[in-house]
C-alpha cells in the first residue's frame, strides 16, 4: 500500500464521539427551599416570569402553607404539586427518554401558544436536524439507529431553534432530576438567574 493510500484510509476512519458525552447548551435552575433562608415570595416571582403571569401560583394551599421555617417534607409538597400543575396547564413539558424529538418540538409549541406567543417551531425541519446530529455519534462505540431517543441532543436542537426566535430553553432542578423544561424569553434570563441567587 502506498503513503497516499494509507493517508486516505486515515481520514475514512473519523472517530465520532459517544452520543452520552454530549454536553448540555441550556441553563438548568436550581429551586430547592432551603429552610431559614429561602423566602416563598421568590417561587412566586419565578412563576410569574415562566408562565407570562398566567397561573396564580398563590391560589394553591401548599404555597400559602410554606414559610421560610418550613422543612424540605414541605417544600416538596407544595414544589410537586406546582410543577404538576404546570404541566396539566401546558406551561411546563416534562423531558425524559422516552419521548421522541416530534413530541418534543410538539410540547414545546403548546408552551409557545399558552404564553400568547405567535412563534412557532417548524416540527419537519427539527426532526431532519435532530436525524442529522445523531449520524454525527455512536452509542457505545456502535452506529445510532434513526428511531434513537436521547434527551439531552433533544433539548440542545429546541434551544438552539428557541434562540433563533428570541427565547431561551431552561429547566428546573428539583434536587434529583432537570427533565421538566420550559420557554422563557431571552430578556427575563438575568431576572431568573437572580431569583435562584436568592434561593439559595
Amino acid at each position: 500500500m502506498g503513503l497516499f493510500d494509507k493517508f486516505r484510509n486515515k481520514k475514512k476512519h473519523i472517530i465520532k464521539m459517544d452520543i452520552f458525552d454530549i454536553p448540555y447548551d441550556y441553563d438548568g435552575y436550581d429551586l430547592v427551599f432551603e429552610s431559614g433562608i429561602t423566602e416563598p415570595n421568590l417561587y412566586e416571582r419565578f412563576n410569574q416570569i415562566v408562565t407570562n403571569g398566567k397561573y396564580d401560583i398563590t391560589s394553591m394551599s401548599e404555597y400559602k402553607e410554606l414559610s421560610i421555617s418550613s422543612d424540605l417534607d414541605k417544600f416538596y409538597k407544595f414544589y410537586d404539586c406546582w410543577l404538576n400543575n404546570l404541566r396539566d396547564n401546558k406551561y411546563v413539558y416534562h423531558l425524559d427518554n422516552s419521548v421522541g424529538i416530534e413530541q418534543f418540538v410538539n410540547g414545546i409549541n403548546e408552551i409557545l401558544k399558552k404564553k400568547g406567543s405567535n412563534e412557532k417551531l417548524d416540527n419537519k425541519a427539527i426532526i431532519q436536524r435532530y436525524m442529522n446530529e445523531l449520524k454525527k455519534y455512536t452509542f457505545q462505540g456502535n452506529e445510532i439507529e434513526s428511531d434513537f431517543k436521547y434527551e439531552i441532543l433533544e433539548a440542545n436542537i429546541i434551544a438552539d431553534e428557541l434562540r433563533k426566535i428570541g427565547y431561551e430553553l431552561i429547566t428546573f432542578f428539583n434536587g434529583f432530576d432537570n427533565y421538566d423544561q420550559t420557554v422563557v424569553p431571552i430578556s427575563t434570563i438575568e431576572s431568573l438567574k437572580s431569583i435562584e441567587s436568592e434561593i439559595k
